[in-house]
This record gives C-alpha cells, structure tokens and sequence, in this order.
C-alpha cells in the first residue's frame, strides 16, 4: 500500500476547537514520556501529520470489475466504474456499456451490485493530531473546520463543551491519545477514531483504536488500524500484553489488548496464558485466525466466548454462531442474536430463549419477521410485548392484541403508537388504567369526543392533560376553571390568561 506522509505547514493546520475552547486547553501539555514515545511518528515538536489514503480503490474492485478491466485492456479507478464510465485509447469519456463486446460480461456489469454500493474512499484523505487539538475531536460548537460542528457532536460523551465524559480530555491531550480523522475531498471532516495509549510491564507503548464515529466506512477504520500500528513500533520487550492509561477514557471497555504487531506466535501463545484477559485479548486481536476462534469458543470463560461471538467475523459457516446458541451463558446467546450475520434459525432459537433479554435482543434484531412478533405478542414478558407494539414492523393485528393485553403499559403504548385507530383510542378512554387515559388525551389527534370524556374522567391528571391539549375548547377551560383540583384550575386559568 503506497502512502506518503509530511508535516503540515501553518496554512495546512486543521482547527477543531474555538478560540475560547484552544484558551481552555493550551496549557495542558503532554508528558516527557507521552511526546517520546509518539515523536517516531510525528517528529520532534510536531504535532499534525497529513496522509493520502491511497492504494484502497483496488481492495474495493469486485471481480466483475476486474473482468471488465481485463476486458477492455485499461484500469477504472473505483468512481469511475460506479458512474459506468471508462476511458478510451484517446483519454476521452466513454460509457462502458457500449465497450464491452462480451454480452454475459455486459450482463454482469449491469448487474453488479458494488456499483451502487458503500461509497470509495477515492478522493480522501487522513490527518493525525496529538496534544491540544485532541480536545477537538467531538465538538458540536461552531469551529474553523466546521461551520455547524461535528455531526457525531451529540453522540460523544466526550464533546468538548457538555460531554458527560469531557473531563477525561485534559488526561487525554496529557497522557498521548492521538485521534486520526477522514476528511472529504472539500476538507470536510467525515469521520474520527481515538486512539488511546497502553503500556505494558516495562512501560513501553502500544496503541489501538478505542472509538470512531461518522462515516464508518472499512477503509477508514482499516486506515485507523494502521496508524495504531505504526504509533506502536515493534514489541520492545516485557510482556506481550498492554493496559489503557487508567487516565484515559475507554470506549471499548477492554483493558488489556496484546501489541498490534504481535505475531501469530504471541497470540498462539496468549491462547494458552492461565489469566483471561489475555486469552480474551488474544480473540480481540486484528490478526486472530479460526483456530483461535475456535479455541475461544471451548474456552470455560464465558467473557471470551461472548469475545468471540461479538467479533464482526464471526460466521455461521465456522459454527461460532451455531455453538453460541448452544451455550449455557445467556449472555454469549444474546451477543450471537444480535450478531449482524444471525441467521432466521439463531433468531427462532432465541424465541425460544429461556432469558427474555435474548427473546427482547430478537424483537430489536433488524432480521426480525412478523412470526418473530407474533411470538413476541404472546410472551410472557411484558417487556418483550412493549417492544413488539415499538417496532416499526408492528401491525394493526398486534396493536388490536396490545388493547387486550394484561399490562396497562403495553395498552398505554399502543394508544400512543402512530398508526393507533380511533377504536383503540375509544377502548383507551375506557381503561381502568389512568395511564392509558392519559395517552390518550395527550395525542395531537384526541377528538373532542376524548376531551369530553377525560374532562369527566376522576383523576385529576387526565383532566390536567385535557385543559393543556392544544385542541381544548373554551368549555373544557371553563370546567376545569370549575374542577375540585386546584392543579387543573390553575393550569385552566393559565390557559385562559394566555389566550386572552
């Protein structure tokens, strides 16, 4: 893979906090140790570094691609191939359709599914930051490279201003966490990842990708890996496994991880280590194979079995997912059913699952089918039932059920779900609970009829909703200006007063 790398000049500097947020964090320096241990990688008193991903386009070019190339006797870089465009002999435009004289090759080009899939990264590119600018690597506020903020800006706990984690910032810039970004070719910044540093029992360091967000696109994140690995260096001696500066935030919840650059030798051997973290940081490794994998999965630590089912790789075809449905610890299952490759068995079983968090985990699966609702509809979870009556797939057959359910809080959301009818709002007003009667006069769409009955209703709330419905009539106001609660006269007078 080629790439270049050079030091940014001041007209290249990338700006992610705000005057008064740089004024917050300028003081904060980074160890002695911190700066020795990064500075192969960005230079003495440097602290920005610009790379091209390049060299990714090939890795994205199907074999329908390749063909095509082959075909036609010239390269198409990723994009172009996307727009169906090629070049001929002459530099100019063609459409590749009309070049390809293969007709099954044709055929195959028009139906390449990678043509309209996950975008290239052509056209991008990296830059890496230690210090103070790591403070910026969530800001939602206004900035120099952001005229609207991050778009991930409000779901880092770490955002600058008001992340419920932001104090972990100034450890951070301290303690050497070095964040790598994606930008577009606008210089838009479209993704981050946070890369934190770990040491081992001499006090050498190693680094590994702790959290991203944005455009989680595989080159970027492949990209990411690559920077961790390149920060770390070779294993200089001690032992093999790393912990996270307990300063740091730890995204991932993985203490220990083995060097990026252990050998196949290193994670043979850490399979065999007596202490579990390294077993498990062995499964979590970039570079474990199916015979760890399989290893993980007859381990007696159900933590590294659920590791093993929880990695992205993890396939039916290599029965981990398979053994995972057969595992004694709940938790290993319910990581195999919301396993992104669960197939329609792995999510029959855990209907049948005696947890009703891993029956509730198949309700949210994404693969989820009606026979997995209508099971749903009938378990004895009230919490399996409610997230049926949520699910963006819940029909009016499982709404009708909801109505006649025994718990007054899956009725109460089925009057607040969007496609409920007026007979399940008439059946709400009806209900022996006052929630449900609640729901129903605080719904945009409550007839007058609702509002009559909920101004008659005994509890004081329901009538509270009715005199605050923004469809109250001037005869609800007056009764409640009239009711025997002093919270739904004032809330009736107030209204009174607004609108006078």
């Amino acid at each position: 893979m080629m790439r270049f790398k050079r030091f940014l000049n001041e007209s290249l500097l990338y700006e992610y906090l705000t005057d008064v947020q740089q004024k917050k964090y300028s003081k904060v320096k980074m160890t002695p140790e911190a700066r020795s241990s990064t500075d192969h990688f960005f230079g003495v008193g440097n602290d920005h570094v610009r790379e091209d991903i390049k060299g990714q386009d090939e890795e994205n070019k199907s074999e329908v691609h390749k063909k095509v190339e082959n075909h036609i006797g010239s390269p198409i870089d990723v994009d172009s191939y996307k727009k169906g465009i090629a070049k001929d002999k002459y530099g100019r435009d063609v459409k590749i359709g009309r070049v390809i004289k293969d007709e099954k090759l044709r055929n195959e080009f028009a139906r390449d599914s990678t043509r309209a899939g996950v975008k290239s990264s052509h056209g991008h590119y990296c830059t890496v930051v230690r210090g103070t600018e790591v403070a910026g690597q969530t800001n939602s506020a206004p900035n120099a490279e952001h005229p609207k903020g991050h778009s991930w800006g409000d779901e880092s706990c770490k955002n600058v201003d008001d992340g419920s984690n932001a104090q972990y910032l100034k450890h951070e810039i301290k303690h050497g966490t070095v964040v790598v970004r994606v930008h577009d070719h606008s210089n838009k910044e479209i993704y981050r990842a946070t890369l934190q540093p770990h040491h081992n029992d001499q006090g050498n360091t190693a680094y590994k990708l702790n959290s991203e967000y944005g455009v989680k696109h595989s080159n970027f994140t492949k990209h990411a890996n690559d920077v961790a690995s390149r920060l770390s260096g070779e294993h200089k001696g001690g032992s093999i496994g790393y912990k996270i500066h307990p300063k740091v935030y730890n995204d991932d919840r993985n203490d220990l991880i083995l060097h990026p650059n252990a050998t196949k030798e290193h994670l043979d051997l850490g399979m065999k280590d007596e202490d579990p973290n390294i077993r498990k940081a062995v499964i979590n490794h970039p570079k474990a194979t199916k015979e760890h994998l399989d290893l993980g999965m007859k381990d007696e630590d159900p933590n590294i079995r659920e590791a093993v089912v929880r990695r992205s790789n993890a396939t039916k075809q290599h029965l981990h997912l398979d053994l995972g449905m057969k595992d004694e610890d709940p938790m290993v299952r319910r990581y195999v059913v919301l396993h992104p490759n669960a197939t329609k068995e792995h999510l029959d079983l855990g209907m049948k699952d005696k947890d009703p968090n891993n029956r509730l985990s198949v309700i949210n699966h994404p693969k989820a089918t009606k026979e997995h609702l209508d099971l749903g509809m009938k378990d004895k979870s009230n919490f399996v039932r409610l997230s049926v009556i949520n699910h963006p797939k819940a029909t009016k057959e499982h709404l009708d059920l909801g109505m006649k359910d025994e718990d007054s809080m899956v009725r109460g959301y089925v009057v607040q779900h969007p496609n409920a009818t007026k007979e399940h709002l008439d059946l709400g007003m009806k209900d022996k609970s006052n929630f449900v009667r609640e729901a129903v006069v605080r719904r945009p769409n409550a007839t007058k009829e609702h509002l009559d009955l909920g101004m008659k209703d005994e509890d004081s709330m329901v009538r509270g909703y009715v005199v605050q419905h923004p469809n109250a009539t001037k005869q609800h106001l007056d009764l409640g200006m009239k009711d025997k609660s002093n919270f739904v006269r004032d809330l009736a007078s107030k209204r009174l007063a607004a609108q006078s």
